[in-house]
């Protein structure tokens, strides 16, 4: 007996050890190497020597190469070619019809179709434009989309989450109609409260815990199969099918989410920060392009001085092909929105020095 219950116990260990070797396989084969960049040496093409931009927030790919960038300051959407020379502006603040909200002016910025989206966040519109800036038509959204990510689809829809409200991570909504809901995708990872207490959030994270309402928060993009949504607290990247089944989900990197959460977790612990929250947010946009996921992640405060601005590069399957780090030693930059053009190059905007940036990603 006592043979037999030697040969049962090395047949498990054996069994163990082989499927020790099989995870640490599988986790090695997807480990990658870290290219770590200065922002310095990125190339500037568009600079505040050249007067072009005042404060730029957002940054979208046209054809043929060329940029739309909304600023602030100018309260105008301007379009430059890959070099960086102006071509064309458009835009005003004002009451009527694509006049944009002297406070919030245009977000959401987006170019397809050979037309440009905006939403009015003053005003709770979404505005269409030609590829000229001539106003097309607006279209009224409920108040609570107003803050939402949002992404336009090929064929007048457009995708944008919902932070848990109408018992759905995203859904997708009718350009041509009166904004209707005509999909949801995803359930809410909490139940989602109408009254926040931001006094009781600061302290939860303070504590190390995730509040209820922020679980929900999300990024979303279509693909070609499906739609891929990240969960912007949890630092996990889902991929739904085209009705809505969970396909896959995927963690980014520990080194990402550990430092990113100790850091607001930090912040929210500061005394003058009393009755205010600094939510966890690892990624400010999510971009697909020849069927890669892009996730960019700046520092989640310009103060975050020992976080670094980052970018990832997953396939389909959720495989992180590529992990780009830019350091920025100095602290004279940040970075906050980017664009992919066709020729696969990515475009950052330097907030703090009111510059346009490439940056070209060693893709297979």
């Amino acid at each position: 007996m006592k043979i037999k219950s030697y040969l049962f116990l090395f047949a498990i260990l054996a069994l163990v050890f082989t499927s020790c070797q099989n995870y640490s396989g599988e986790q090695e084969s997807q480990a990658i190497v870290i290219d770590t960049l200065l922002v310095n040496d990125l190339e500037t093409i568009v600079s505040t020597g050249s007067s072009l931009l005042g404060e730029p927030r957002e940054i979208v790919s046209m054809h043929k190469h060329n940029l739309a960038v909304y600023d602030h300051a100018y309260k105008k959407i301007i379009l430059f070619n890959s070099e960086g020379e102006k071509l064309d502006e458009f835009g005003n603040v004002g009451e009527g019809p694509g006049e944009w909200d002297a406070m919030s002016g245009a977000a959401d910025l987006h170019f397809i179709s050979d037309r440009f989206f905006t939403t009015n966040r003053g005003r709770f519109l979404f505005d269409l434009y030609d590829i000229s800036g001539n106003h097309i038509k607006s279209i009224p959204f409920p108040q609570y989309l107003n803050n939402s990510h949002k992404t336009v689809l090929t064929d007048d829809k457009i995708l944008v989450v919902t932070n848990g409200r109408e018992n759905a991570l995203a859904a997708v909504m009718d350009l041509n109609e009166e904004g209707n809901i005509i999909q949801k995708i995803g359930s809410p990872d909490s139940e989602y409260s109408e009254v926040r207490n931001i006094e009781q959030e600061r302290v939860a994270y303070s504590n190390g815990v995730i509040p209820e309402n922020d679980r929900n928060r999300a990024l979303a993009a279509k693909g070609e199969d499906g739609y891929f949504i990240f969960m912007n607290a949890l630092g996990e990247l889902r991929h739904y099918s085209d009705d809505g089944e969970l396909i896959f989900q995927k963690e980014i990197p520990d080194i990402i989410k550990t430092s990113v959460f100790n850091f607001v977790v930090h912040q929210n612990k500061e005394e003058l920060r009393e009755h205010t929250v600094m939510p966890l947010e690892f990624a400010r946009e999510m971009k697909i392009h020849d069927d890669l996921i892009y996730l960019f992640m700046p520092k989640p405060h310009p103060g975050a001085i020992e976080l670094d601005f980052r970018l990832l590069v997953y396939n389909s399957n959720g495989e992180l092909q590529k992990h780009y780090v830019f350091e920025d030693p100095e602290n004279e930059s940040f970075l906050y929105d980017f664009a992919i053009s066709s020729d696969n190059t990515v475009y950052f905007i330097d907030v703090m020095r009111s510059k346009i940036l490439k940056f070209i990603p060693d893709i297979e």
